[in-house]
């Protein structure tokens, strides 16, 4: 498989596979419905969208989309369309959930229940943002900037892996991983930078595997090779 280098290359690839279901947790924003239409008619999911119908199509003719794409289950109460939503997911009926008008803490609470969540036990949930930008020559997974604000050694471990999976998945055999910090120097004040340390050698030593990692590393540094250059820095 060739390394996918764009977003676009990312929906090229999708629509060769088998299409998935998306279950929408409270279904009445319009940027949502926007967004799912958009995947509906691209040929990359069918959509369960639970919500209330009456303004699920309301918003829908409002911004010209067809509602007869999606399969509408109406429901009034916000908190109880999410619980439906991720059930459907854990019955099989749908196989990824996406959060619409809806309460984040509510969202994560039902995804994160010990019973009736989706989290399988003993794994860490996490977040990851893959961008493109004209600036690099490259696709960009960033790591995590949305559910874990202050992570643990054991979390940022789980992190680092998650990404290297995620970098496979696109194709790319042997990602570079750098482990960020506000300086490239090790200092026993700073926790993120003998972290940073910590994985980049568990990682030279095979702990961590599938990937080049190094750090502690600051941002410039990590995706400029001017930068490197100015601070004399070999990574």
């Amino acid at each position: 498989m060739e390394p996918i280098r764009t977003l676009d290359g990312l929906v090229e690839l999708v629509k060769g596979r088998k299409t998935m279901t998306l279950a929408v947790a409270n279904g009445q924003d319009p940027h949502t419905i926007e967004a799912v239409y958009r995947g509906v008619k691209e040929g990359l999911v069918k959509a369960k969208m639970v919500g209330d119908r009456e303004r699920i199509e309301e918003l829908s003719r409002e911004k010209g989309v067809d509602a007869s794409v999606f399969e509408i289950i109406d429901v009034k109460e916000p908190n109880e369309a999410g619980r439906i939503a991720r059930d459907l997911v854990r019955e099989g009926e749908a196989q990824v959930l996406m959060k619409g008008l809806i309460s984040t803490d509510v969202y994560m609470r039902l995804i994160l229940d010990k019973e009736k969540g989706l989290l399988p036990k003993g794994r860490i949930l996490s977040h990851i943002a893959v961008m493109e930008t004209p600036s690099y020559p490259k696709l960009l997974f960033v790591s995590d900037v949305a559910v874990i604000p202050k992570p643990d050694l054991k979390q940022k471990i789980a992190i680092t892996n998650y990404a290297i999976e995620v970098a496979h998945k696109f194709g790319i055999e042997n990602p570079k991983v750098a482990i960020l910090a506000a300086t490239e120097k090790v200092s026993d004040k700073m926790e993120a930078t003998i972290d940073a340390a910590i994985i980049a050698k568990m990682a030279e030593r095979k702990q961590i595997k599938g990937a080049i990692v190094d750090g502690p590393l600051a941002l410039d540094v990590a995706v400029s090779r001017e930068a490197c250059e100015i601070k004399s820095l070999k990574s």
